[in-house]
């Protein structure tokens, strides 16, 4: 009984290992789109992402435009695993 459970905690965190990695190398030009798409519902003609921030749990996009600076933050729904939501601040 004592192997069943360390094999299968090895197994999660192998796991959550491998959702953290694809969450912060992986592509990521939707999410980029999506929040873009939340800063600058009209079109972002004249603003420059300043700053891109990634982790396991979620990416904040920085724009700069004319108006000012905007911020957007892209989680996904289930902490590591699901769609991507993004609100922006």
């Amino acid at each position: 009984m004592r192997k069943v459970v360390r094999l299968g905690f090895l197994v999660l965190v192998i796991g959550v290992t491998i959702c953290a990695g694809i969450n912060v190398y992986g592509d990521d030009a939707k999410v980029r789109s999506d929040a873009e798409a939340v800063a600058c519902p009209r079109g972002c003609t004249k603003a420059t992402s300043v700053s891109y921030e990634r982790s396991p749990v979620a990416e904040t996009v920085t724009y700069m435009n004319p108006g000012g600076t905007i911020r957007v933050t892209c989680s996904r729904a289930a902490i590591l695993i699901g769609p991507y939501s993004c609100v922006r601040e």
